[in-house]
Formats: structure tokens, sequence, C-alpha cells
């Protein structure tokens, strides 16, 4: 009762607000559309990492628009902006034909989405000035807007450089969140949050990575073996660590013996296969990556993907199998693909090729390659040396010569080819967001750069990317370097948004 009559109080006294979400295929001019309607005015602009964010009044109402990035890499962060979100702006360019499928699965995708059930969509069909451009009926055809159900939906073709067709569209927007139908469903979704499945075991796995053992491992062990551990408290952090440790301390041999011989006072009516698998794929991990800290805790930063106690059986075996009476008694081979491989580090080291002595004054330095031996270096890994300097002239050519789009995916490519196989980079492991960021920044300063500049010249322009540390003005350093989730995908900034609009360099 209390929230209607605020409600009722709102609407009599202040304009109406609303959170709006704005998506769509990168390149496709939702940030233009966004400051054309904030400052009424062209910005340029380059692909948005994270969000930006405006209000925006009209009609007698506040929309705040949440503009989110629309590159391949970044869409799955787009679930994290559905709470709480009144209405969506889809945004097609209407000269892209040949990514028009996949934005009609992407607005599909997102039509299905728990939050955003019954919740008005306007859909820009922007670049419609073009001469080439689709129409709309041809549009409404392909994306089968037409069986869209139980929400209001309307298609505006627009340009957003030239202003035309967009206010038409907020206007509808703007009523269709007035309408009743759209009162009627938000009064009946308020305080209806739940806790989905990921997002619990996403809070677990979060849980069990800060989590710190009190014991050493050979009290651990001890107690282990003595049953002395708690039952109740015995879960699948607790079977990866005794993995762990018995591998560390005796090697894989008795690693086996142990687990089997006691796991059965701690977990009723055992799985012998389940136990099995965790065994092989734990040691394979031991094996196959680089533990600087030489304890459990690292050893689990590395390797987030174990926590996941559910989805990664799942994806060797199918469940019938893995849960069937005979894998509870004994062990029994997966029926969707094979267990990795394990071979030891030792064994690997020793394949790796031996480095030759290289006399400095024949060859040419890294910085002295001209740019096309430079790239084929990198991509061959015949590179000499790696530095910052290295990874900012490597991420420059891959985005000047083949553009936004094309030369993300080189990059992404090209450093985890490079961590894998070259012997320069063997302590390194791939960073995503790190790897995303210096991207941001690299193309934003090649946007602020005049045409057909060296790389030297590149870098005398922008002298802020030599600072290594640059990432730490947008994000927090644990965020960054400590944690997890932030070297298997994009982690927004929590400092400040990542830059996207493009100014001069005579500006500040």
């Amino acid at each position: 009762m209390t929230s209607r009559i605020r409600a009722m109080l709102n609407k009599l006294y202040h304009a109406p607000e609303y959170r709006v979400l704005t998506m769509g295929l990168d390149a496709s001019g939702k940030t233009t559309i966004l400051y054309k309607l904030k400052l009424g005015e062209i910005v340029s602009t380059i692909p948005t990492i994270g969000f930006n964010v405006e209000t925006i009044v009209h009609e007698n109402s506040s929309l705040t628009i949440w503009d989110v990035g629309g590159c391949d890499k970044i869409r799955p962060l787009l679930r994290h902006y559905f709470q709480n979100t009144q209405a969506l702006i889809m945004v097609i360019d209407a000269n892209d034909r040949e990514r028009l499928s996949e934005a009609s699965e992407e607005l599909w995708r997102i039509l299905c989405a728990e939050e955003l059930i019954n919740i008005p969509v306007l859909i820009f069909l922007n670049k419609a000035d073009l001469p080439n451009s689709m129409k709309s009926d041809y549009v409404i055809q392909k994306m089968k807007l037409n069986s869209i159900r139980n929400r209001q939906w309307y298609l505006q073709a627009c340009c957003a450089c030239a202003g035309v067709g967009l206010y038409e569209g907020l206007t509808w927007l703007v009523h269709a969140l007035k309408s009743p139908h759209t009162l009627e469903i938000k009064e009946s979704n308020v305080s209806t949050t739940e806790t989905t499945e990921n997002d619990h075991n996403e809070n677990k796995s979060l849980e069990w990575l800060s989590q710190i053992d009190e014991d050493t491992n050979e009290e651990f062990l001890e107690k282990f073996e003595k049953h002395q551990l708690s039952v109740d408290a015995f879960d699948h952090r607790t079977l990866l660590r005794i993995i762990w440790v018995n591998l560390t301390i005796y090697g894989r041999q008795k690693t086996v013996k142990v687990l089997f011989d006691h796991c059965k006072s701690y977990i009723n009516d055992m799985n012998e296969t389940l136990i099995y698998f965790w065994l092989q794929i734990v040691h394979y991990a031991f094996e196959a990556t680089k533990n600087p800290t030489n304890d459990f805790t690292g050893f689990l930063l590395m390797n987030p993907q174990l926590l996941n106690e559910t989805e990664v059986p799942l994806s060797y075996y199918k469940k019938d199998t893995l849960f069937s009476s005979q894998a509870r008694i004994t062990i029994v081979l997966p029926d969707l693909k094979q267990l990795p491989n394990i071979v030891p580090a030792s064994s690997a080291s020793t394949n790796r090729i031996e480095e030759k002595k290289i006399d400095s004054t024949l060859e040419p330095t890294v910085d002295e390659l001209d740019d096309d031996e430079f790239l084929k270096q990198f991509e061959t890994n015949a590179l000499k040396s790696w530095s910052h300097r290295t990874h900012l002239r490597m991420a420059w050519l891959y985005l000047i010569r083949d553009g936004r789009r094309a030369g993300v995916n080189k990059i992404f490519d090209g450093i985890k080819n490079f961590i894998q196989n070259s012997p320069i980079a063997r302590k390194t492991t791939f960073h995503f967001t790190m790897t995303y960021f210096w991207i941001q920044m690299v193309d934003l300063a090649i946007a602020q750069s005049p045409k057909q500049t060296s790389f030297e010249e590149y870098l005398r322009l922008n002298p802020h990317l030599l600072n290594g540390g640059l990432f730490l003005e947008y994000y927090k350093k644990d965020t960054m370097l400590n944690n997890p989730i932030a070297r298997q995908e994009m982690v927004l900034p929590d400092i400040k948004p990542l830059p996207t609009l493009v100014t001069g360099h005579s500006k500040k």
C-alpha cells in the first residue's frame, strides 16, 4: 500500500522515471543515438567496452538509458543490466545485411530473459538514409517481429547523425511505458526477484576461492586419513584439496589408493567414477598450469573451472551414465568425450626447442624490425623479447590493418597462441580483461591520431599508453589482478568507465 501511495505522489508531482536498456551489435550506432538525444550533436565514438549511461527527459518523463557494448566478447555481460529494466531499445544497422540474422538471434535471446518478460521494445533501424539500406518491411519479415507476443513493440527507421526519427521513436516508447498494459505488468512484477542456480553457483565458487585454509597440508591429510574431518563440511572444495595435496606430496599412485580407501567414510553411496573423474581432471590441471604461490588457493585461482562441480563432469559424461548404478561401484569411461591426457611438466619441458645463442650484432632487435617482419615473428612465436611496448605495437598493427572487428579477434588469438607456444612466455597466463582494456585504449588513441602515422609518432602523440599501470585509473588492483573471473571473461571497471568518445589532441 505504501509503495502505491508513493507512486501516486510521484505521478502527481514528479516526472516519471524509467530505466531503459539499449542493445544491438557493435557499430550499429547505439552510442551515437544516445549522445544525439542527450547533447543534440554528433560525437565521434569507438566501440563501447562496458557501458555509457545518460538521463534524458522527454515527454515529461525521465529516461535513464544504459548503452551497453555490443562486441561479441562483451555481449554476455548484458545480463548484468537486466534487473529493474523497464524498456528495451534495440538498434539495428540498416546497412549491415550480412549480420541481420545475428542481430535477430540476439534480440530473440534477450526477449526470452525472465527479467525482461512483457516490457516494451523500441527497435531503431539506424542508417536508414543510406542508399542500400534495408527497408522496414524487409527487416520486420526477416526478424519475424510479427511473432512477438505479450509485449508492445515498434520499429522506427532513423538516422542517428541527422537525428531523424529518434524523437518519434522515443515518444512511442514513453507512451508505451505509460500505457495501462505496461503499468499492469509492472505492478504484478514488483518484488518478484529470485536467485538463479547460476548465480548461486557463481557465489559459491567465489566463496571457495576466498576461503583461507588454517591448517597445513600435512595436518589436513592426517585429519582426512584419521577420519577427523567434519562429514557435514566435506564439500567439493575439500575433495579437490585432498587430491591436490596428495599429488603434491606423494604423487599419483598413492593419491589413487588414499582417495578410494578413505572417501567412503565421508561420502554416503560414493560414486567411484566421479571420484576418479576429479582425480584425472585435477591431475591434468596440476601438470598443465603454473602455480606461482605453490599453495592450494593459488592452484584454484589458476584453475577456477574446477569449482564447477556439476557442469564439468557433464561435459564428459551423459547424466544417465555418470549416475548409473554401475558408475557408483566401478569406474566407467566417459561417453561424450575423452578425459584429457596427462603429460608431466618435466617431459613437456624437454620437448621445448633449445634456445639458440644469437649474436645481437647480426640480428635486429624487436624494435628495429619493420612492421611486416614484426607481425611475422609474433605469429610464428619467433620474437626474441616481449614487453609492454611490444604488446602495444602488436595491437596497433592489427587494429590499423584489419579494423576493429577482425583486429580484435587476431589480437586475442595471437596472444593466446604466443603464450602457449613461445619459449619467452612460459610464465605468462592469458588475461581476458587486461587484453580487452589495452585494445580499447590503443583503439581510442588510433581514432584520435592522424592517419598514416608511424608507430613511433603514434606513441609520441599518446605517451600515456606507455604507462603499464594505466589500468589502475579504471580498475581497483584486486579487481584486475587478483580476480580469477577477470582472467576468464570481461569484468567491467569499478573506478570509472573506459573512455568511448573521441576527442582531438588539442582538447584536454
